[in-house]
C-alpha cells in the first residue's frame, strides 16, 4: 500500500515539475500511471491532500539532494554546496523549483496546503540555520540571515524559471563574496 501512495506522489512531482501546478489532478495521475482515479482517490482523498503528498515527497527529494552536505568540511563548504545546489535547481531541467513554486502558489488559496509547505520552506532553510551559526560570516551581510539567505535562494530559482532577473551564477558568486 505505501508503495502505492509512493508512486502516486511520485508522478504527481514528475507531472508538476515538467507541466506545472495545473497538471496534477487525480484523473491525470490516474492515467499516467495506468490506474483508476479512484485508486489516487483512496490515498488522496482531495486535491489538496495530494498537492500536500507531493509536498511531503518534494521534502523527501531535498533531503535525498543535500545528502551529506551538512557533513560538510567547513560551514563556508556548506554554504558552497547551498549555493551550488540552489544552482541546479535553478536550470530550467530542475523539478525541484518548479515543485516548490507550484506548492506556495497552491497554498496561497488552499489553506490546508499551508503547514506542510511551511514545513517544506522550513526544512529547506534549515541547514542554512545551522551553517550559519557555525560560519564567520561577514559582518552587514544580509544573507547571513538564513531566512534572507532562503528567500534570495527561492527567489533566484523562481526567476530562472520565468526566464527573468539576474544571471543565476553571478548572482549566486555575489551571495557568497557578501558572506565570506
Amino acid at each position: 500500500m505505501a508503495d502505492r501512495r509512493h508512486e502516486i506522489q511520485a508522478a504527481g512531482y514528475a507531472m508538476m515539475g515538467a507541466s506545472g501546478l495545473e497538471s496534477v489532478h487525480a484523473r491525470t495521475i490516474g492515467a499516467k500511471l495506468g490506474i483508476n482515479h479512484a485508486t489516487v482517490h483512496y490515498y488522496f482523498t482531495t486535491r489538496a491532500d495530494l498537492l500536500a503528498g507531493i509536498c511531503e515527497f518534494a521534502q523527501e527529494q531535498l533531503r535525498s539532494d543535500r545528502k551529506g552536505m551538512g557533513e560538510a568540511a567547513t560551514p563556508r563548504d556548506v554554504f558552497e554546496n547551498e549555493l551550488a545546489l540552489t544552482e541546479a535547481y535553478s536550470r530550467s531541467s530542475s523539478r525541484f523549483a518548479k515543485v516548490m513554486i507550484g506548492l506556495c502558489a497552491a497554498a496561497v488559496n488552499e489553506k490546508a496546503l499551508v503547514k506542510p509547505v511551511r514545513a517544506l520552506v522550513r526544512e529547506y532553510t534549515e541547514l542554512h540555520h545551522e551553517a550559519a551559526s557555525n560560519a564567520r560570516l561577514k559582518a552587514g551581510s544580509p544573507f547571513a540571515q538564513p531566512d534572507l539567505f532562503a528567500s534570495a535562494a527561492f527567489g533566484l530559482m523562481a526567476l530562472s524559471h520565468l526566464g527573468a532577473g539576474p544571471n543565476t551564477d553571478e548572482a549566486l558568486d555575489a551571495m557568497f563574496s557578501s558572506m565570506f
